[in-house]
Protein backbone atom coordinates (compact mmCIF):
# COMPACT_ATOMS: atom_id res chain seq x y z
CA UNK A 1 0.00 0.00 0.00
CA UNK A 2 1.57 3.57 -1.44
CA UNK A 3 -0.55 7.13 -0.25
CA UNK A 4 2.48 9.44 -1.19
CA UNK A 5 1.16 12.66 0.08
CA UNK A 6 2.35 15.26 -2.56
CA UNK A 7 -0.22 17.70 -4.21
CA UNK A 8 -1.51 16.35 -7.67
CA UNK A 9 0.92 16.76 -10.58
CA UNK A 10 0.50 17.97 -14.12
CA UNK A 11 1.52 15.99 -16.90
CA UNK A 12 0.43 15.26 -19.99
CA UNK A 13 -0.90 12.16 -21.27
CA UNK A 14 -1.79 11.14 -24.68
CA UNK A 15 -4.61 13.35 -24.50
CA UNK A 16 -3.36 16.41 -22.68
CA UNK A 17 -2.77 17.88 -19.11
CA UNK A 18 -4.32 15.72 -16.79
CA UNK A 19 -3.71 16.07 -12.82
CA UNK A 20 -4.50 12.87 -10.62
CA UNK A 21 -4.00 11.85 -7.09
CA UNK A 22 -3.30 8.51 -6.39
CA UNK A 23 -5.64 8.09 -2.78
CA UNK A 24 -4.84 4.67 -0.37
CA UNK A 25 -7.80 3.87 1.06
CA UNK A 26 -8.14 2.11 4.77
CA UNK A 27 -8.85 -1.53 2.84
CA UNK A 28 -5.78 -1.06 0.61
CA UNK A 29 -8.08 0.19 -2.39
CA UNK A 30 -6.69 2.58 -4.39
CA UNK A 31 -8.43 5.01 -6.18
CA UNK A 32 -7.51 8.00 -9.10
CA UNK A 33 -8.97 10.97 -8.41
CA UNK A 34 -8.87 13.48 -11.77
CA UNK A 35 -8.56 17.24 -10.89
CA UNK A 36 -8.33 20.52 -12.83
CA UNK A 37 -4.21 20.93 -14.02
CA UNK A 38 -2.49 22.24 -11.38
CA UNK A 39 1.43 23.34 -11.40
CA UNK A 40 3.24 22.54 -7.69
CA UNK A 41 6.08 24.88 -8.83
CA UNK A 42 7.03 27.51 -6.28
CA UNK A 43 8.57 31.36 -7.29
CA UNK A 44 10.82 30.71 -10.02
CA UNK A 45 11.28 26.71 -10.03
CA UNK A 46 10.06 25.37 -13.41
CA UNK A 47 8.65 21.68 -13.33
CA UNK A 48 10.88 20.47 -16.22
CA UNK A 49 9.63 16.69 -16.32
CA UNK A 50 6.94 14.77 -14.24
CA UNK A 51 6.48 11.21 -15.13
CA UNK A 52 3.44 9.79 -13.46
CA UNK A 53 2.85 6.31 -15.06
CA UNK A 54 4.46 2.61 -15.61
CA UNK A 55 7.26 2.03 -17.78
CA UNK A 56 6.81 -0.40 -19.83
CA UNK A 57 8.81 -2.83 -22.87
CA UNK A 58 7.34 -0.10 -25.35
CA UNK A 59 9.17 2.67 -23.54
CA UNK A 60 12.69 0.64 -24.28
CA UNK A 61 14.33 1.61 -21.35
CA UNK A 62 14.25 5.27 -21.73
CA UNK A 63 10.80 6.76 -20.58
CA UNK A 64 10.57 9.99 -22.98
CA UNK A 65 8.76 13.20 -23.38
CA UNK A 66 8.97 15.71 -26.72
CA UNK A 67 7.64 18.85 -27.60
CA UNK A 68 4.77 16.91 -30.28
CA UNK A 69 3.63 13.54 -28.52
CA UNK A 70 4.08 10.45 -30.71
CA UNK A 71 1.12 7.73 -28.85
CA UNK A 72 2.85 5.23 -31.94
CA UNK A 73 5.72 5.23 -30.02
CA UNK A 74 5.56 6.01 -26.36
CA UNK A 75 6.54 9.40 -26.24
CA UNK A 76 4.64 11.76 -24.75
CA UNK A 77 4.62 15.55 -24.73
CA UNK A 78 6.99 17.90 -22.80
CA UNK A 79 5.48 20.00 -20.11
CA UNK A 80 3.88 23.29 -21.12
CA UNK A 81 7.03 25.65 -20.65
CA UNK A 82 9.40 23.78 -20.11
CA UNK A 83 11.06 23.83 -22.98
CA UNK A 84 11.63 27.49 -23.73
CA UNK A 85 14.77 29.63 -23.23
CA UNK A 86 16.56 28.59 -20.03
CA UNK A 87 19.07 31.41 -20.24
CA UNK A 88 16.85 34.48 -20.24
CA UNK A 89 14.76 36.06 -18.81
CA UNK A 90 15.25 33.54 -16.05
CA UNK A 91 18.93 31.48 -16.03
CA UNK A 92 18.21 27.91 -15.00
CA UNK A 93 21.13 27.04 -17.76
CA UNK A 94 23.14 28.37 -14.56
CA UNK A 95 21.47 26.89 -11.95
CA UNK A 96 20.66 23.15 -10.72
CA UNK A 97 18.33 20.32 -11.48
CA UNK A 98 16.53 18.23 -8.21
CA UNK A 99 15.55 14.94 -9.15
CA UNK A 100 13.35 12.82 -7.06
CA UNK A 101 11.68 9.21 -7.73
CA UNK A 102 9.14 7.52 -6.30
CA UNK A 103 8.59 3.45 -6.92
CA UNK A 104 4.43 1.75 -6.46
CA UNK A 105 5.77 -1.30 -7.80
CA UNK A 106 8.06 -3.52 -9.99
CA UNK A 107 7.38 -7.11 -11.06
CA UNK A 108 10.71 -8.14 -9.08
CA UNK A 109 12.50 -5.59 -7.05
CA UNK A 110 15.85 -4.62 -8.68
CA UNK A 111 18.87 -2.83 -7.92
CA UNK A 112 18.89 -0.09 -10.21
CA UNK A 113 20.47 2.74 -11.61
CA UNK A 114 18.44 5.75 -13.06
CA UNK A 115 19.24 9.29 -14.35
CA UNK A 116 17.91 12.58 -16.47
CA UNK A 117 19.00 12.78 -19.52
CA UNK A 118 18.44 15.97 -21.90
CA UNK A 119 18.52 15.57 -26.05
CA UNK A 120 18.98 18.68 -28.67
CA UNK A 121 19.42 18.38 -32.50
CA UNK A 122 21.64 20.97 -34.07
CA UNK A 123 19.00 22.20 -36.11
CA UNK A 124 15.72 21.21 -35.75
CA UNK A 125 15.78 18.79 -38.93
CA UNK A 126 19.47 17.69 -38.58
CA UNK A 127 17.99 14.19 -36.89
CA UNK A 128 19.79 12.15 -34.18
CA UNK A 129 23.43 11.93 -35.46
CA UNK A 130 25.53 14.15 -33.97
CA UNK A 131 22.43 15.54 -31.00
CA UNK A 132 23.75 17.15 -28.41
CA UNK A 133 23.33 15.18 -25.09
CA UNK A 134 23.70 15.59 -21.37
CA UNK A 135 22.60 13.55 -18.19
CA UNK A 136 22.64 14.14 -14.17
CA UNK A 137 24.30 11.35 -12.19
CA UNK A 138 22.80 8.45 -11.76
CA UNK A 139 21.00 7.15 -8.14
CA UNK A 140 20.74 3.69 -7.25
CA UNK A 141 17.03 3.08 -6.46
CA UNK A 142 15.71 0.09 -5.26
CA UNK A 143 12.65 -1.53 -6.97
CA UNK A 144 10.63 -2.03 -3.99
CA UNK A 145 7.07 -0.36 -3.36
CA UNK A 146 7.50 2.70 -1.08
CA UNK A 147 11.03 3.64 -2.19
CA UNK A 148 11.65 7.53 -2.53
CA UNK A 149 15.43 9.16 -3.91
CA UNK A 150 15.74 12.40 -4.65
CA UNK A 151 19.22 13.84 -5.17
CA UNK A 152 20.57 17.26 -7.32
CA UNK A 153 23.14 18.34 -9.97
CA UNK A 154 24.71 21.68 -10.64
CA UNK A 155 23.57 21.96 -14.87
CA UNK A 156 27.07 23.63 -15.81
CA UNK A 157 28.84 20.28 -14.34
CA UNK A 158 26.41 17.73 -15.83
CA UNK A 159 27.96 15.24 -18.11
CA UNK A 160 28.04 16.52 -21.67
CA UNK A 161 28.87 13.77 -24.71
CA UNK A 162 31.68 14.47 -26.35
CA UNK A 163 32.14 17.59 -24.14
CA UNK A 164 29.54 19.39 -26.11
CA UNK A 165 26.94 21.86 -24.25
CA UNK A 166 23.41 21.89 -25.09
CA UNK A 167 22.34 24.90 -26.13
CA UNK A 168 20.38 26.34 -23.43
CA UNK A 169 18.23 29.46 -25.22
CA UNK A 170 17.37 26.87 -27.94
CA UNK A 171 14.03 24.21 -28.20
CA UNK A 172 15.32 20.42 -26.63
CA UNK A 173 14.18 17.69 -28.53
CA UNK A 174 13.44 15.25 -26.14
CA UNK A 175 13.86 14.94 -22.22
CA UNK A 176 14.05 11.19 -20.59
CA UNK A 177 14.82 8.91 -17.90
CA UNK A 178 17.58 6.30 -18.19
CA UNK A 179 16.92 2.84 -16.67
CA UNK A 180 20.26 1.24 -16.17
CA UNK A 181 21.07 -2.17 -13.90
CA UNK A 182 23.67 -2.52 -11.28
CA UNK A 183 26.33 -2.23 -13.45
CA UNK A 184 25.12 1.10 -15.28
CA UNK A 185 23.79 -0.72 -18.20
CA UNK A 186 20.37 0.54 -19.72
CA UNK A 187 18.04 -2.26 -19.82
CA UNK A 188 16.47 -1.11 -23.27
CA UNK A 189 16.16 -3.15 -26.57
CA UNK A 190 17.44 -0.16 -28.67
CA UNK A 191 20.49 -1.08 -31.40
CA UNK A 192 24.26 0.01 -29.93
CA UNK A 193 23.00 -1.61 -26.39
CA UNK A 194 23.45 -5.04 -25.26
CA UNK A 195 19.74 -6.70 -25.71
CA UNK A 196 18.15 -5.54 -22.14
CA UNK A 197 21.43 -5.39 -20.87
CA UNK A 198 21.51 -9.12 -20.25
CA UNK A 199 18.29 -8.93 -18.07
CA UNK A 200 14.77 -10.62 -18.15
CA UNK A 201 13.14 -7.15 -19.00
CA UNK A 202 9.71 -9.35 -17.54
CA UNK A 203 11.07 -8.91 -14.26
CA UNK A 204 11.65 -4.82 -14.92
CA UNK A 205 8.15 -3.88 -16.86
CA UNK A 206 6.19 -2.38 -15.94
CA UNK A 207 8.29 -0.19 -13.38
CA UNK A 208 5.05 1.56 -11.49
CA UNK A 209 7.23 5.00 -10.76
CA UNK A 210 6.66 8.83 -10.20
CA UNK A 211 9.99 10.72 -11.31
CA UNK A 212 10.00 14.61 -11.01
CA UNK A 213 12.60 17.09 -12.29
CA UNK A 214 12.65 20.61 -11.07
CA UNK A 215 14.99 23.12 -12.21
CA UNK A 216 15.85 25.72 -9.98
CA UNK A 217 17.60 29.14 -11.40
CA UNK A 218 21.33 30.12 -10.90
CA UNK A 219 21.65 31.40 -7.40
CA UNK A 220 18.62 30.66 -5.78
CA UNK A 221 17.64 27.84 -3.28
CA UNK A 222 15.31 24.56 -3.63
CA UNK A 223 11.87 25.18 -1.82
CA UNK A 224 11.89 21.84 -1.34
CA UNK A 225 9.78 18.54 -2.21
CA UNK A 226 7.34 19.24 0.13
CA UNK A 227 6.02 21.76 -2.63
CA UNK A 228 5.65 18.79 -5.34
Amino acid sequence: MINFRQPPSTHRSFGGPVSRYVLTGLLGLSFVVALSPVFAASGNELVVFDWNRPVIQADRGFPKVEPVAKPNNRIFQMLAGSNGNWTSPINYAGGTLHMRVQIRSQPVAQAMQLQFCIWQWKTPTSGWSGARETCTPTANVQGKSGTQVTWSRDIPSMWKKNGVPIVWKDPRTRYGVAVKNKNGVPVTDYAGFKKWAGEDPAKWYPLDMRFTVVAVPKGAAFSGWSNY
